[in-house]
């Protein structure tokens, strides 16, 4: 049996190639997944090709009918048995809007205008000048190309939290003592990675985390401090950094143990993280507020008494999902 199935559709990759040969070698094969299709005929026919080699000849051309004996769909109200519907509990869904905080707003205002710049030069097929005053052309587009990434890359970044992205800039400003090459990059413009790091900093030390401060509140507003008889939460975000920066913040405005608060990621070993799910999953565990990647969002049992999840979303405005359920 293979679940989340989805990740296996594609055979050129180490998980599709070991699950092409695992099907040749086992008598009977089950596949599941409560992910839809992505729409890919061929991937979904790699899929069908496992339980049935000969069930398609042209993988880019196939019917319904060829494929129909081989999967099954199923929702929540095709369920008869009132007894297991009853397991199934409505979701209250709200968004969290979180207004951008002056220092966020230049940031992302310098942010914006390396992105833009770089764009107009894509643009453009006559001369003109970049962010740095230097006369460029259209030859020299694959630079501009660089630069658009560099800008999307740290937008994407911020959304996950200013320390994530604080830490992309020192990242790139390592590599840079490493390289001494330059080829007039933005990502290879010193003073510009300096003036990024410095507004980031700002953020950090001024506590103008909006989407902190509104998750902060929330928890405010819920009259949770983490205590033993308070509700259990899982907060999902995208970066290792940004899991650290929220363990700390937490622990300092809401005076938490390290017993009441745990991390959960990739990074961990696998002894490491079935200990934390079992212990999360414990009717009497100390444990209040589990911080995951998305390490936690596939194939783990977080729910046995978790009734509130946080989902970081990536938008300029954040707005965290609280999915209230049993």
């Amino acid at each position: 049996m293979i679940d989340e199935c989805h990740t296996v559709a594609n055979i050129d990759s180490q998980r599709g190639s070991l699950a092409q040969l695992l099907s040749t070698k086992c008598e009977s094969l089950v596949l599941t997944s409560a992910t839809p299709h992505n729409g890919k005929k061929e991937n979904f026919a790699n899929l069908i090709h496992m339980i049935e080699p000969l069930a398609i000849k042209d993988e880019d051309n196939y019917t319904k009918d060829q494929i129909l004996p081989y999967y099954v769909r199923r929702f929540k109200n095709d369920i008869d048995d009132e007894t297991v519907k009853s397991n199934f509990r409505d979701r209250e869904i709200r968004s969290i809007h979180a207004p951008l905080s002056p220092a966020e707003e230049d940031f992302l205002n310098m942010q914006q205008k390396i992105k833009f710049a770089a764009l107009s030069v894509l643009q453009e097929e006559v001369d003109m000048e970049n962010l740095f005053g230097e006369k460029v052309s259209s030859i020299t587009n694959r630079k501009e190309r660089r630069d658009l990434l560099f800008a999307i890359s740290l937008f994407k970044s911020y959304m996950s939290s200013p320390e994530a992205a604080l830490k992309s800039v020192e990242n790139r400003m390592a590599k840079l003592q490493e390289n001494e090459i330059r080829q007039g990059l933005v990502e290879e413009n010193i003073e510009v990675l300096h003036e990024l790091k410095t507004k980031l900093e700002t953020i950090i030390m001024m506590g103008q985390d909006a989407k902190y401060n509104a998750f902060k509140n929330e928890l405010i507003r819920l009259k949770w401090n983490g205590r033993r008889n308070d509700f259990r939460i899982v907060v999902f975000a995208e970066r290792i950094e940004t899991l650290k920066a929220l363990k700390e913040k937490l622990q300092h405005d809401f005076k938490l143990d390290d017993k009441v608060i745990a991390e959960f990621h990739g990074s961990l070993t696998d002894m490491e993280q079935q200990r934390i799910v079992e212990d999360f999953g414990k009717e009497d565990s100390d444990y209040r507020i589990l911080l995951t990647s998305d390490a936690g969002s596939q194939g783990v049992n977080l729910h046995y008494y978790s009734r509130v999840s946080i989902k970081r979303m990536k938008m300029i405005c954040w707005q965290p999902l609280l999915e209230m359920s049993a």
